[in-house]
């Protein structure tokens, strides 16, 4: 094998560990915040919590995505044979990246941005 081959190969093992992180955090986070009512209570009352999530989730979407693309770049520059289907599956990843990380900010800021804190919480986080 030769170095090109050997950086296209790293390349795509770094664009899916970045895909995979994504997927397994947006599932884990929104498991854990429709599951588990104590944690579902500390993100809708902490000070700024909520919020804090819906930027963090966004940001590490956009950095993801970022991330992607570059080495999507990379990707088809070492193997230029292919370089428009290496930029179509770049292009997808960075869809399901996107999917994954505004789907917890969505969850997050639709329902513990601005709500009424139950009163069963109070007693939950107390």
């Amino acid at each position: 094998m030769d170095s090109d081959e050997i950086l296209f190969k790293e390349a795509e093992t770094y664009t899916n560990s970045i895909v995979a992180f994504s997927v397994f955090q947006g599932l884990a986070y929104a498991f854990y915040f429709g599951t588990n009512s104590v944690f579902n209570c500390h993100v809708k009352s902490a000070n700024l919590l909520a919020e804090s999530l819906v930027v963090m989730f966004i940001v590490v979407a956009f950095l993801c995505s970022y991330a992607i693309y570059r080495l999507g770049k990379v990707r088809s520059r070492l193997n230029s044979d292919h370089s428009d289907l290496v930029i179509s599956f770049a292009k997808g990843k960075i869809v399901v990246v996107m999917i994954f990380g505004f789907f917890p900010a969505a969850l997050t800021f639709f329902y513990a941005v601005n709500v009424v804190v139950p009163s069963a919480c109070q007693a939950l986080i107390s």
